[in-house]
């Protein structure tokens, strides 16, 4: 309950910046896929089926790309506003936009990799439950502590140490 409370106390503190903050990514990718579906829906040179597709996936990819960087900006404010020094990325839209663009990348090959190895895990089940439990924290120090995959690994294995059946329970 007063995890809640304080999110809630942090987030109508700061309501302008965060709103400001979302809008910036969500609203011009948005915008631009609804161009970009309709400029590809009216393309006659191309059949339905391959017109609807081009248009389905512009409609709907440059906006999971807003949304994302989205997330990752808030991501990276949120925790400036808890903790100012941890991340060092100052509070305006543009420095938070940068930062979140840069640790997309990586997060986008480090979570390619995760899912590569992955799929052996697949077959070990059990093994794959104990490790996701153990990693299910790796975005926090990946992208707030600005920490390297290892280091992500080893952060989120000391947050979840003494605590795995509770935080697989949640997940």
């Amino acid at each position: 309950g007063e995890l809640l409370s304080a999110g809630y106390a942090l987030a109508r503190r700061n309501l302008r910046l965060l709103v400001a903050l979302a809008a910036w990514g969500i609203i011009p990718t948005q915008v631009l896929g609804v161009v970009s579906m309709l400029a590809l829906e009216t393309l006659g040179e191309l059949s339905i089926t391959e017109t609807l597709t081009l248009a389905s996936l512009a409609g709907s990819v440059l906006p999971a790309f807003g949304q994302t960087l989205s997330f990752f900006a808030l991501q990276i404010a949120s925790v400036n506003l808890i903790h100012p020094e941890l991340s060092g990325v100052p509070t305006d839209a543009r420095s938070l936009y940068r930062a979140a663009m840069g640790r997309m990348f990586l997060w986008s090959l480090f979570t390619l990799g995760a899912i590569l190895v992955a799929i052996p895990l697949i077959v070990l089940f059990p093994l794959g439950i104990f490790l996701a439990g153990r990693w299910c924290m790796l975005f926090i120090p990946f992208v707030v502590e600005r920490r390297g995959p290892l280091a992500s690994i080893r952060r989120s294995w000391k947050l979840t140490s003494g605590n795995w059946w509770h935080t697989v329970i949640v997940l």
